[in-house]
């Protein structure tokens, strides 16, 4: 049990905040004592400073030979996955609630992961400089792409975005804290590691408060009274099937182009996982105020759980078709 929680801090967390909002909803609402949606505030912007930090921006430039593959992970993040979101949000009100469905589609316009995708990778004796490239691209593409994608679709859920002051929070929230993390990444040179090994654990702490906001907020609005254990099972069927179609996707897309083991594993890793570090904190500032924000992001709290899951699979999936593969060739 012990080793569980030391691997996956972020899934206890989750769970604990979901658990603690449908139990005690006033504790963690906005406009408590404690002012949890400011401490939200500040800790978006500390997350993506320490992301502008970690990032390792050149990297991109190492990379850019390999087009063609860059194109078909950054395609399948920011136009297939939001294709089929919005084939979610549109066709699937017989079995979705509205907020959820609009969750739906703010997950498919989510970036990838960065440190996620690339440990995969490496573990899956994948190209894992093919990984840090795209992943490192994906969330800076993010932080402009996925809250143009989820304004654009929010009147189908009958949301008028403001836009002026949307971006005006992206900017002071995300892109500013982005930007000063890297400008002092450069201006620090190596010292920037120090403080950017704890990237980890500032996103487990705001990410947890975010859920939990949200989620206590939504509840003491009654956005959960028509929700029940069969809307639960819905999402988390939909979120499942989602991922598996992508990769069964591009496995087939990177076998009919003879794409090798190393840059598919690459490729599939990069392209199925979603970062709720960046979507959550962006769907957060897009729909603030909005009773059913907890909902919205359930969705994406739910695909997070079960990429990790997946992913483990797909790892063992991956190195024993290696290991079958050299001992094939070997006889």
């Amino acid at each position: 049990m012990r080793q569980w929680i030391a691997r996956n801090p972020l899934q206890l967390l989750l769970w604990s905040a979901l658990a603690l909002a449908l139990a005690y909803p006033n504790l963690g609402r906005s406009g408590t004592i404690w002012h949890p949606e400011r401490l939200v505030s500040l800790g978006v912007s500390v997350m993506f400073f320490m992301h502008g930090l970690a990032l390792p921006a050149r990297e991109l430039w190492h990379g850019v030979r390999d087009w063609r593959l860059h194109i078909v992970i950054q395609l399948c993040t920011f136009a297939v996955f939001p294709l089929l979101g919005f084939a979610i949000l549109v066709g699937g009100g017989a079995i979705l609630d509205t907020p959820v469905r609009l969750g739906f589609f703010v997950l498919c316009a989510t970036s990838s992961t960065i440190a996620t995708a690339v440990a995969l990778t490496g573990q899956a004796n994948g190209r894992v400089g093919l990984a840090l490239f795209n992943a490192s691209l994906s969330s800076v593409l993010g932080v402009v792409l996925t809250p143009l994608l989820a304004g654009l679709v929010a009147a189908q859920a009958g949301l008028t975005i403001s836009w002026l002051p949307t971006i005006e929070q992206i900017l002071l929230r995300v892109l500013l804290p982005l930007a000063l993390g890297q400008t002092l990444r450069f201006m620090w040179g190596s010292g920037h590691t120090k403080l950017s090994r704890y990237t980890a654990l500032v996103d487990y702490a705001s990410i947890a408060l975010t859920v939990f906001n949200a989620l206590c907020d939504s509840v003491s609005q009654g956005a959960f009274s028509h929700s029940g254990a069969g809307e639960l099972v819905m999402i988390t069927l939909t979120a499942s099937g989602l991922f598996w179609l992508i990769v069964f996707g591009l496995k087939l897309l990177c076998r009919t182009f003879g794409v090798n083991q190393a840059d598919q594993i690459a490729v599939v890793f990069c392209g199925s996982q979603k970062s709720i570090a960046n979507g959550l904190p962006i769907a957060k500032i897009i729909f603030a105020g909005s009773a059913n924000l907890g909902l919205m992001i359930l969705p994406l709290v739910i695909y997070h759980q079960f990429q990790l899951i997946y992913s483990s699979l797909l790892v063992n999936g991956f190195i024993k078709t290696a290991a079958t593969d050299s001992a094939a060739s070997a006889r």
